[in-house]
């Protein structure tokens, strides 16, 4: 299978594509830090009483920060997807899915 050159509007792509997969990482890892702080770590202290009891309504900001950084995470990694398979489409011709 022989490549075809790629050009200055693949490599935009590329580009295009790999900022949507940093973007998919960054966010991953906030969906997980929010839920795990929200879910886990302030209820723990809470109750063992090593944090003020105030402290345990940052849950009700967290658990809606954890849902839109997943929603975003899920969109970031579909479009990184979609960019990155049309450009090795174009790059590979006879490659399909």
């Amino acid at each position: 299978m022989e490549p075809a050159s790629v050009g200055p509007e693949q490599w935009a792509r590329v580009a295009q594509a790999m900022i949507y997969l940093y973007a998919f990482i960054g966010l991953a890892l906030t969906t997980a830090f929010a839920f795990l702080l929200a879910h886990a770590v302030l209820p723990s202290l809470v109750m063992s009483e090593d944090a003020p009891a105030e402290l345990g309504a940052y849950r009700r900001v967290l658990y809606p920060l954890s849902a839109v950084a997943l929603a975003l995470t899920l969109y970031a990694f579909v479009r990184g997807l979609i960019l990155a398979v049309g450009v090795l489409q174009q790059i590979y011709p006879r490659w399909s899915i």
